[in-house]
């Protein structure tokens, strides 16, 4: 960052994610319209760096570092590597990271079953440092082959400089994807431009389930610690409103599968847009 100011943030009464609402929570309201409102986020609290706070928590450390409101719900971790054990020039947590060239392809899960289920929900996550120009230029890839480890493609990509969750010169990277098969093989991998010079730094990484009902113990979290009573009941009315209406309320299901969570989470962000419209 080339300087040190807060954040104005806009906010234009639409529906948000899980990590925009994280951080709409946090900024300090400024001014309000019928059609905007405007808030100062500030650069402390995006940036704040808590690696010494979280240092040596074994393979846990993601619970601390990643605040659940910010995944979308609980995870149930299947593989973890904190790597420790790694030599590296820049670690986030512990006493290592793994450390490789932008240029080669760097595996952070080697390619196996894993024992995953193509019914269920995934998620991969993991550290990356972000600090330095064209740090982030580079590929994530969840590798998917067949049982005997061929025939594999990349149909789940991503780029680590699309996360919203920073700690300081980290970034969270985190994707969510199902398999193509339960017999399956899956790998993940990192790899940048040919002629880059690079090196890049990951640390605690994670893959892990979602939660089957992973929004709906966030979803009445939500309501008990950030309403009062009468704005509790106001969304528990406007939530019925919508139920009620089955134009409506298909709508709200078509926007949960848009943006990938669940009914209950998307009942209430509309519910949270109608009220606010309202004021």
């Amino acid at each position: 960052m080339p300087n040190k100011k807060d954040f104005l943030l806009v906010y234009n009464n639409e529906p948000l994610t899980d990590v925009e609402l994280y951080w709409y929570n946090r900024a300090e309201f400024l001014w309000k319209s019928d059609r905007f409102e405007l808030r100062k986020l500030k650069y402390d609290t995006v940036f704040k760096n808590k690696q010494s706070e979280n240092a040596g928590n074994g393979s846990n450390r993601w619970k601390d570092d990643v605040p659940t409101e910010m995944l979308g719900g609980d995870l149930i971790p299947i593989v973890q590597y904190n790597f420790d054990t790694f030599k590296s020039e820049q670690v986030f947590n512990g006493a290592g990271a793994l450390q490789g060239d932008k240029k080669q392809y760097t595996l952070l899960l080697n390619r196996g079953d894993h024992k995953l289920n193509n019914e269920k929900e995934y998620t991969v996550g993991f550290w990356y440092y972000n600090k330095g120009e064209l740090r982030t230029q580079v590929t994530c890839v969840i590798e998917q082959c067949d049982s005997a480890g061929n025939d594999c493609n990349w149909d789940v990509i991503w780029n680590p400089g699309e996360s919203m969750i920073i700690n300081g010169d980290w970034s969270y990277s985190t994707k969510r994807f199902r398999t193509k098969s339960s017999v399956g093989q899956i790998s993940v991998l990192l790899v940048g431009g040919k002629h880059t010079r690079q090196q890049l730094y990951v640390d605690d990484f994670l893959l892990a389930e979602v939660s089957s009902e992973p929004s709906k113990s966030n979803y009445h979290k939500r309501i008990a610690n950030t309403c009062l009573n009468d704005e509790k009941e106001k969304i528990r009315n406007t939530i019925a409103v919508i139920k009620a209406d089955n134009n409506w309320l298909n709508q709200v299901k078509s926007k949960s599968k848009q943006r990938n969570i669940s009914l209950d989470s998307m009942l209430l962000l509309d519910a949270e847009w109608m009220i606010n419209l309202s004021k």
